[in-house]
């Protein structure tokens, strides 16, 4: 305990904190104070050290003798850490070793040794096991499920009374299942055939209903086609009063056309024939020219012969040429 009083206050620390005492810590103590010691005393100097301008080279060597004093410290303290926790490992395992091999050596005598103690409680455990066991296969196939009561612990007179009372309510329940069954085989075999007839009847009922359609499609379609024709009828009948009611109506327009020409042409040549009684010769040839000019108007009849239309045109275009230089004659004249 001295001897870790004088220690380095912060190794003296991690000792105690570590629990160790004894050789333990005497050799931690052995291996790390001279480092610790070292330590102290390069820190204490890095104290004074301190660099505030780039001018200040002595000191910036200071600093790097300094630090690297300080890790050659820490090194060292980490080759002993490795090499004594490298011993303590080993030791460690030495430990286990020897445990084992002791443990070995003994836990199969101990073993044995339990056996024989409890050999007469083992053999008894074994017969109830076996016991339980066989009557468990006797009762639950009678019960339907595990039975809750501990087999091996009643008497054979107490489970052969457990055994037929089960018996005979297993013999009871199979009758009822019986029953059932055999009343949910005739409910099944009633379905069945009311089943079949009632599909039977749906068919007889889609075959006639099929047949009836039928029937109604072509009444339908009969139907349809008459009212189609009547439709039709009428359409054309309405389509032939309106072709009727529209050539009759354009004939009357034609008519009342030619008329209001008619009329017109008369009048103008009243009128011309008025102005050319009164007029110099000069202006009656006016006169004739214009009134020539406009017979040229009229309509021309509606051919189906190429030779024909070709002689009309040809006439029409000569007669407009002279009419043309008769023209130019008045005005010379």
């Amino acid at each position: 305990m001295t001897h870790l009083i004088a220690t380095p206050p912060a190794l003296a620390a991690a000792i105690s904190q570590s629990g160790l005492s004894g050789p333990l810590s005497e050799s931690l103590i052995t291996a790390f104070e001279p480092k610790f010691s070292a330590a102290i005393e390069l820190v204490g100097r890095a104290g004074t050290i301190n660099v505030t301008d780039a001018t200040q080279v002595s000191e910036m060597k200071a600093a790097r003798a300094a630090r690297l004093a300080l890790r050659e410290v820490r090194v060292d303290a980490e080759k002993i850490r490795k090499a004594m926790k490298e011993d303590y490992l080993r030791g460690g395992k030495a430990i286990d070793n020897v445990y084992r091999a002791l443990e070995t050596f003994v836990a199969p005598v101990e073993e044995r040794l339990e056996a024989c103690e409890k050999f007469a409680e083992r053999a008894e455990a074994a017969r109830k096991d076996a016991l339980r066991a066989e009557r468990a296969a006797i009762l639950t196939p009678l019960v339907g499920s595990p039975v809750a009561l501990d087999l091996a612990t009643i008497s054979a007179d107490e489970f052969e009374a457990l055994r037929a009372h089960h018996a005979q309510q297993a013999e009871i329940r199979r009758q009822d299942a019986q029953r059932a069954a055999d009343a949910a085989r005739l409910a099944e075999e009633a379905r069945q055939q009311q089943l079949r007839e009632a599909q039977a009847e749906q068919a007889r009922l889609r075959t006639e209903n099929l047949r009836l359609a039928a029937q109604r499609k072509e009444a339908a379609e009969l139907m349809e086609r008459a009212e189609q024709a009547r439709r039709e009828a009428e359409a054309e009948a309405a389509r032939a009063k309106q072709e009727t009611a529209r050539r009759l109506e354009a004939a009357q327009q034609e008519m009342q056309r030619v008329k209001r020409i008619e009329a017109e042409q008369a009048r103008q040549a009243a009128e011309d024939a008025r102005r050319a009684a009164s007029a110099p010769d000069r202006e009656k040839l006016k006169a004739f020219a214009k009134a020539m000019r406009n017979a040229l108007n009229i309509d021309l009849p509606v051919l189906t012969e190429q030779h024909a239309e070709d002689v009309l045109y040809t006439f029409i275009d000569r007669l407009g040429a002279e009419l043309d230089q008769f023209e130019r004659a008045i005005a010379g004249a």
